[in-house]
């Protein structure tokens, strides 16, 4: 055999290879597409009787939650689909009938199962019904050895919206196997007014310092009046700077006057630069004259994040801020250049909402 009709051999043997795989990539797209029809004419079929279940308060359900076969998988599948988009009696209803079918109840025996992924769809379809009987099984998987399993039922507990759940969610924090923060911190906030209670009676005196630096801030974030006291002594005393910090956050955001004291101390002795700046922006959201002398000394400092904060401060306080800010802006000196950036930007925001400087 010739070199040329080796190379000529080995181009058809290529090209048949590749003619294989073409047809076996366009049987397979027809396959899909062919199921995918037949999935949107079963939809198609299904939704309009699940709506109608929703319209009738229910006297749909006896029928519905016998179907069985691909239907059946089908009307499961957008079923739970609804629970993400419903409230109320239309969220019970569709619940209703997930239980009535048999999901609820396969979802609790799924998460005790076997099988990394099915466990994470059975604790998110839980956490989405939130019924009471899945919180035990899913504050279990908050210790399991898997990080997406262990994050995916913290997201479910905190949908579920119990109070219960907050110890939980916090002891995860530093758990053998922890939690991340950013996902304990926003299942707590979607439990939503039911958290601010153990938050303020277990998360600020949890032996954890991140524990307590994520319950100050969601405490600030819902404006928790009741919750001034704590923190004020938080603020004061915490060993932790970082918690210290986020209760003084938290403080300015509640804008409660009851914390206007600690918070010009925050400027007295050795203070770490980033409480100060926290302190700053805190006394110009609470809006106190009584913070005028202690953020006018705080513009001179030398962390340009503190300088900033206070001359931002500055200008919230209304006529004396303003008018303090004007003084320190002829001095020509580095804090002059923080005071004329802040009021520049008060003056910009003022014409960005229609209003007169």
């Amino acid at each position: 055999m010739t070199i040329h009709q080796a190379v000529v051999d080995a181009l058809f043997a290529v090209s048949a290879v590749l003619a294989v795989l073409a047809i076996g990539t366009a049987i397979r797209k027809s396959m899909r597409d062919a199921a995918d029809r037949r999935r949107e004419r079963i939809e198609a079929e299904v939704r309009p009787r699940l709506l109608k279940l929703l319209a009738s308060e229910g006297e749909q359900e006896g029928e519905l939650a016998t179907v069985g076969g691909r239907e059946g998988r089908v009307l499961d599948s957008v079923t739970a689909s609804l629970l993400t988009k419903l409230r109320g009696e239309d969220r019970a209803a569709v619940v209703q009938m997930l239980e009535a079918r048999g999901l609820v109840q396969a979802a609790q025996r799924d998460l005790r199962g076997r099988g990394v992924v099915k466990r994470a769809r059975a604790a998110e379809l839980l956490g989405a019904t939130a019924v009471p009987a899945a919180y035990d099984d899913l504050t279990t998987a908050l210790r399991d050895r898997n990080e997406e399993l262990r994050s995916v039922a913290a997201r479910a507990l905190g949908r579920m919206g119990l109070a219960e759940a907050v110890a939980p969610l916090l002891d995860s924090l530093d758990a053998e196997h922890p939690i991340p923060a950013g996902v304990v911190t926003m299942s707590l906030l979607h439990i939503g007014p039911p958290a601010e209670e153990p938050l303020r009676e277990l998360g600020l005196t949890h032996e954890s310092p991140q524990a307590r630096r994520i319950a100050a801030e969601l405490l600030g974030v819902q404006g928790a009046f009741a919750a001034v006291g704590a923190l004020t002594e938080m603020a004061r005393e915490d060993e932790n700077p970082d918690v210290r910090t986020a209760a003084v956050a938290a403080l300015g955001r509640i804008g409660h006057p009851g914390g206007i004291d600690t918070l010009i101390g925050c400027f007295s002795g050795e203070t770490p630069a980033p409480l100060r700046a926290a302190a700053a922006r805190s006394l110009g959201q609470v809006g106190s004259p009584k913070a005028l002398e202690a953020l006018v000394a705080a513009v001179g400092h030398e962390e340009h994040i503190v300088a900033r904060n206070a001359a931002d401060a500055l200008t919230r306080l209304g006529g004396p801020g303003r008018a303090a800010l004007y003084d320190i802006a002829r001095q020509g000196d580095t804090a002059s250049q923080y005071a004329r950036g802040a009021l520049s930007a008060a003056d910009a925001r003022a014409v960005r909402s229609g209003r007169a400087a």
